[in-house]
């Protein structure tokens, strides 16, 4: 699978869970302790500070959490997984 294809595996297995608070908050518990150890092993790997604050990465990940829960709700309109592989 190509990052694009995990990602939208990704976002498509969250809105399973998009109108369950508690599994949407251990999925980004999860997510941020992936991203932290990610970060933390780039970095010592390359003897750099990550170009991106951890914290911007926590925000986008919530950013798309919330996303999905509007999705959910129909607030807010998805885009269909051929959309966005298009876009390459």
């Amino acid at each position: 699978m190509t990052a694009l294809q995990l990602n939208a595996e990704l976002l498509r297995q969250l809105s399973y869970i998009a109108d369950d608070e508690t599994y949407l908050r251990k999925a980004l518990n999860t997510i941020k302790r992936l991203v932290a150890e990610k970060t933390i092993s780039e970095n010592e790997s390359i003897g750099m500070v990550s170009e991106k604050p951890h914290s911007e990465y926590l925000s986008d990940i919530q950013e798309m959490c919330d996303n999905v829960k509007l999705i959910k709700a129909g607030k807010l309109k998805g885009r269909p997984v051929e959309s966005l592989l298009d876009e390459l």
